[in-house]
């Protein structure tokens, strides 16, 4: 998708194919840029002098991020919670804490990780309930766990890892939180559990150190299902799995967990890293190394797409009877195109049966 001399950052992506992720110069830290795909069109939401960071974005366009705007703390200027809706911009949060890594959904709801003053080590997760700023978590003051990675479902479910930096290896678990209650769903002896994320089933992803190497979990119906070697997970609501796994000759590569069988997506000296999954089986990710990295789609066309623009409409009649009566010219007037994508009726071959449901399609367009 790009290939820059920018330093893209992690990409998140919504049902509707649109994606948001920061963008910075090489090695310049101080500043960034929210930036927007919409459907083929590169759209930038912010033009300031600060550093715009961790955008997430959710199936109505809207978008949340971190904003280093506030007054200068001990690891430089603080961050609040900024939210883009309708072409206008506002700040949910106005203090001196630094306010990070912000995860919306499609009610309008946010989580965030919070770390407080002094105590460099603590956080704590907060969340805007589509009116009001809401703390959902105090372990008190020096020497206190750390809340960080607050993620939310549409079923009022936040998820984060509960860090303790005070001990030697560092200890993290699963924190859960359902209709006003907190539990923990890491067991004590799944050592350094992190990074979860919670589908709109209320089935989790995260990771673990096995000992040996990184042990990826799937949360399922209440019980804790060891998937693979991986780490970085993303799942939708379909039970679609994007994660990463190092190969010592080509460093990290990206994967996809679909239907029970895993798949590499990437195998190539170029490192692919974090990235987030829809619920038609897209997955965008984080390609290249520091500070020269692009971002990358797997993108999935819908039936009856014959031209591949991203919609079927009138203009796929004709790519359609193409492939039809001659799938092999069509594959040299597509090339970046399947014909098969006129098995409009699903019966693994192009003929006639396909023409009425492809009418269908064209009608309720």
């Amino acid at each position: 998708m790009t290939n820059t001399p920018y330093n893209e950052g992690v990409p998140r992506l919504n049902n509707h194919k649109q994606i948001v992720w920061d963008r910075r110069e090489p090695n310049l830290d101080s500043t960034g840029e929210i930036i927007l795909y919409d459907n083929g069109t590169l759209v930038q939401i912010t033009d300031d002098e600060v550093r715009d960071a961790w955008p997430d974005i959710n199936d109505d366009g809207i978008i949340v991020w971190s904003s280093f705007r506030g007054p200068e703390g001990p690891f430089g200027p603080t961050a609040d919670i900024m939210m883009y809706k309708d072409g206008v911009i506002t700040q949910l949060t106005d203090d001196d804490e630094y306010d990070y890594a912000p995860y919306i959904n499609n009610l309008g709801q946010c989580a965030w990780s919070k770390t407080l003053g002094q105590y460099s080590a603590q956080s704590e997760i907060y969340w805007y309930d589509g009116t009001t700023v809401k703390r959902l978590t105090y372990d008190g003051e020096a020497e206190a766990k750390s809340n960080q990675g607050g993620q939310l479902n549409e079923l009022g479910q936040i998820v984060w890892t509960r860090y303790d930096f005070f001990v030697d290896p560092w200890e993290g678990e699963i924190r859960l939180y359902d209709r006003g209650q907190i539990r923990t769903l890491s067991p004590p002896w799944m050592f350094e559990a992190q990074l979860p994320y919670i589908n709109n089933l209320g089935d989790l992803v995260w990771f673990y150190n096995d000992g040996s190497d990184q042990a990826l979990v799937l949360w399922h119906g209440g019980h804790a299902l060891h998937l693979t070697h991986g780490r970085n997970s993303r799942t939708n609501d379909l039970g679609h799995i994007y994660f990463i796994r190092w190969q010592e000759a080509g460093g990290w590569q990206a994967w996809l967990y679909r239907d029970s069988t895993f798949y590499q997506l990437t195998d190539d000296p170029t490192w692919s890293t974090d990235g987030d999954i829809n619920n038609a089986g897209e997955v965008v990710w984080l390609y290249g190394i520091y500070p020269a990295t692009d971002i990358c789609l797997l993108q999935r066309y819908s039936p009856g797409d014959l031209n591949c623009d991203g919609s079927v409409d009138g203009f796929d009649v004709e790519p359609f009877l193409l492939a039809l009566t001659d799938p092999h010219l069509y594959g040299v007037v597509y090339p970046a195109c399947d014909a098969m994508l006129a098995d409009v009726n699903a019966d693994n071959s192009l003929n006639g049966f396909d023409i009425e449901p492809f009418v269908g399609i064209l009608l309720e367009e």
